[in-house]
């Protein structure tokens, strides 16, 4: 059963993300639980959290990364190299990001969770960047516009370090937060480096160009938006972890 499991971990990390890389690493992680020591559970759990959370299936990493979050707590010693902590607050951070698009989790369960996170950052010696950000995002989930200048105020204050995202996604949550404070020039001109290629990752400039459509009408900018709204819909169309993007390009 061991080689079996490893054959399915080997076949996922070839495949793209989606159901059939999910899929693989579910049965993996059946084996695991079924033949093999709690250590190889949370090894394809790890991987499965990353697969699920990129394939637009943020259910499945949640319910994974609890498990591996409560492997984490029983088994500390594992956790006392950096290597091991930073993977673990990594996948982390994705997981309290995500909690905030499923209305049955309720608000004390997310705050309850980034606290958690902000305690694990102290345990583990990051520094709060990325609990600031966290933070930002759901004050702006929840519309409180005060919480949302004082945390990005936090964030942006905050040297980076290893769990910060990367340049292009922290770009781009500052572009769209000068979006929503009605700051397009600001706001444009702090995205240059992601329409003209110097910055990218996997989901930038998918969601900046989704961010600017509206924008761009409201400037009277059509073309500019005609253009941003093929270059970016070809990047996400047949991509289920960007459902936000793909409803920008509805509207627009």
């Amino acid at each position: 059963m061991e080689d079996k499991f490893w054959n399915l971990i080997d076949e996922a990390k070839e495949l793209p993300y989606g159901q059939t890389k999910v899929a693989l690493l579910e049965e993996a992680v059946r084996i695991a639980d079924a033949h093999l020591s709690p250590r190889y559970s949370f090894y394809a759990r790890k991987d499965l959290t990353e697969a699920a959370i990129f394939s637009g299936k943020a259910e499945k990493a949640i319910v994974a990364f609890a498990w591996c979050l409560d492997y984490s707590d029983k088994n500390p010693q594992e956790f006392e190299t950096f290597y091991n902590s930073y993977q673990l607050m990594w996948h982390y951070k994705w997981i309290a990001h995500q909690l905030s698009a499923f209305p049955e989790i309720s608000l004390k369960t997310i705050e309850d969770t980034i606290e958690d996170f902000r305690k694990r950052c102290e345990k583990f010696n990051f520094n709060l960047r990325i609990y600031y950000k966290l933070k930002y995002y759901l004050a702006s989930h929840l519309g409180n516009e005060d919480e949302e200048d004082y945390y990005i105020a936090q964030w942006l204050n905050t040297e980076r370090d290893m769990l910060a995202d990367c340049l292009a996604c922290d770009k781009n949550s500052h572009v769209y937060y000068l979006i929503k404070r009605d700051k397009f020039n600001e706001a444009y001109q702090l995205a240059e480096p992601i329409f003209n290629g110097q910055l990218s990752c996997h989901s930038v400039p998918h969601s900046t160009y989704a961010d600017f459509l509206i924008p761009l009408i409201q400037e009277g900018r059509y073309k500019e938006a005609e253009t941003f709204h093929q270059k970016g819909y070809q990047l996400i169309h047949n991509q289920v972890d960007f459902l936000e993007e793909i409803s920008s390009h509805i509207e627009y």
